[in-house]
């Protein structure tokens, strides 16, 4: 990025947090955004400037990085990914479908997993461990309750687990979540 375009993005998200934007839906990705598996991309127009900024939202940790922009869906993932990296295996990445997502770490003894593929409830295995929530965006750390204060209505929340004797062979192309790479 050129440092014009640094400073452009540095104003819009000054405008975005004032709220002199405003959000005009979503639109496909570009080619270029695509790259970075974008998923879809967000639409603003200044109500100063009436200018067009684009706001991908980016699934490849590297592209997060690299453009040193996103909101609680880029940082969980970047968190996510980068708790992998450090060799942590049993990570989870958390949505709740009312706009909000964070990650989970499991801290303490082994986690229990029953047949299905659960843990035995309430984020309690029953050797002593605990899913420890992360939101890289509040800087919270065990602090599951945050949300309350919101307002905003919880709706849906779902833990996404992969236990790492499925991670390394689910569908996934490059290093392995043990290796130091962020891929």
């Amino acid at each position: 990025m050129t440092n014009n375009n640094n400073n452009s993005e540095r104003q819009f998200e000054t405008l975005h947090e004032e709220g002199d934007v405003s959000f005009l839906g979503y639109v496909y990705p570009s080619p270029n955004e695509i790259l970075g598996n974008a998923s879809r991309t967000e639409l603003y127009r200044c109500r100063t400037c009436l200018s067009l900024t684009r706001f991908p939202r980016y699934n490849k940790a590297l592209w997060v990085t690299t453009n040193r922009r996103g909101r609680c869906g880029e940082y969980s993932m970047l968190l996510y990914r980068m708790l992998r990296a450090l060799g942590y295996e049993k990570v989870r990445w958390v949505v709740d479908w009312a706009d909000h997502v964070w990650a989970e770490v499991w801290l303490g003894e082994e986690l229990v997993v029953n047949g299905n593929g659960y843990d035995s409830g309430r984020g309690r295995g029953s050797r002593g461990g605990r899913w420890v929530h992360l939101d890289p965006c509040e800087a919270a750390v065990d602090n599951p309750l945050l949300y309350e204060s919101w307002g905003k209505n919880q709706t849906y929340i779902i833990a996404f687990y992969v236990p790492s004797c499925l991670g390394d062979k689910a569908g996934r192309s490059g290093p392995s979540p043990k290796s130091n790479s962020i891929p």
